[in-house]
């Protein structure tokens, strides 16, 4: 299995976009979203019989607060390449949350959101867009849109209102993640934003990506010029609405999981990284991960150093998965601990084996393509 992993990473960077500069992008989803409100309300839901121990992000991530933000700035900040720029990351970002409070008071009939910065009022008594500001303006992360809700909210609100007994559960614990039982056959958690299987439910999720763009652009006064689908999966239609709201390219794996109606399966489109599509929109590929929150015996800083490496060989950009829950800590503040020394190490060797490396964001890396086409 992991020589056929390492196979085709070096398959698709093959075929990748082509340049002689080192370049890097630390790519990391899910900043906003709720998903496990804290110990308290795991530890009820395992007894309860959700099983959320079988998901390492139901067990280890929830969101941020501000010591996690600040942790890891200041760990960015004290790196920097012979050019004396800082590593950045790409913050994918979720604009909202379910604000259970007032779903439920409204009987469950539709969804209303409170947006993430409200969350950290709501979970922490934080304020918290202060210090994403100051970050933004120091140049360590870029935010980019991931989606409205890391929630398929017209499925997760039709199993409220049939009182699906484990959405319920979940839904008095402030959880929607990893562990519940939907009603659809072809959708085993409610996660995926954008997984359709009607045309009506396509048109619901295409205006909520329209809306979703919107807001972003409202709350962090410019364009999101670079997309990641929940879960890697989403329907090719939606890059019509894409390109109309100025995305011109499309973060994510090997492979497009892509929703069929007629046949109720997905089907898998392969990408790599300076691939276009019909609307001229570049697809960015990653193929390098550091994620030392799945793995306690795997030894991350090498691994994720021969991936930078096999993308150097084939003179690519190393595009880094990361997510937050690397990063986060009321769930386990040593998960967090251990993740920030190895992300240091890897900072170190990355700069030590390569002080002209670049560090992009993913708009960044997305413009620098279209200055070759």
């Amino acid at each position: 299995m992991k020589l056929q992993s390492k196979y085709l990473r070096s398959l698709t960077n093959a075929f990748s976009w082509k340049t002689k500069r080192r370049i890097i992008v630390f790519e990391s989803d899910d900043w906003g979203s709720i998903n496990m409100k804290n110990q308290k309300a795991y530890n009820l839901l395992f007894e309860k019989g959700i099983p959320v121990n079988t998901s390492n992000y139901s067990r280890l991530d929830c969101l941020e607060n501000r010591k996690d933000l600040d942790d890891l700035f200041n760990l960015l900040k004290n790196h920097k390449n012979e050019q004396g720029n800082n590593p950045k990351f790409t913050f994918n970002t979720v604009l909202s949350n379910p604000n259970f409070i007032e779903i439920k008071n409204n009987n469950y009939d539709s969804f209303i959101k409170e947006f993430f910065y409200d969350s950290y009022k709501k979970y922490y008594s934080e304020n918290n867009i202060d210090i994403w500001e100051s970050a933004m303006k120091e140049k360590l992360i870029t935010p980019q849109f991931h989606a409205r809700e890391h929630l398929n909210r017209f499925l997760w609100i039709n199993d409220l209102k049939n009182r699906n007994l484990k959405t319920l559960t979940g839904f008095e614990n402030n959880f929607f993640g990893k562990g519940l039982t939907t009603s659809s056959s072809s959708r085993s958690h409610y996660l995926a934003t954008y997984h359709s299987t009607t045309n009506h439910e396509q048109e619901l999720i295409d205006l909520n990506l329209q809306n979703g763009l919107s807001e972003f652009s409202e709350l962090f006064g410019f364009l999101s010029k670079t997309f990641i689908a929940s879960n890697y999966l989403w329907s090719s239609k939606l890059h019509k609405t894409l390109s109309d709201n100025k995305v011109i390219a499309i973060q994510g794996q090997r492979v497009q999981l892509d929703p069929n109606f007629k046949l109720n399966k997905l089907k898998k489109i392969r990408h790599y990284t300076g691939q276009r599509n019909n609307f001229n929109q570049i697809y960015t590929v990653r193929n390098s991960v550091f994620e030392p929150y799945s793995d306690l015996k795997c030894d991350w800083v090498e691994k994720t150093m021969r991936d930078i490496d096999n993308a150097f060989f084939w003179n690519t950009p190393s595009i880094i998965v990361t997510h937050r829950v690397n990063y986060v800590s009321t769930m386990s503040l040593k998960n967090k601990e251990r993740n920030l020394n190895l992300l240091d190490l890897l900072l170190k060797k990355i700069i030590k084996k390569y002080p002209n490396v670049e560090f992009l964001s993913s708009d960044e890396l997305a413009d620098e393509i279209n200055k070759t086409k």
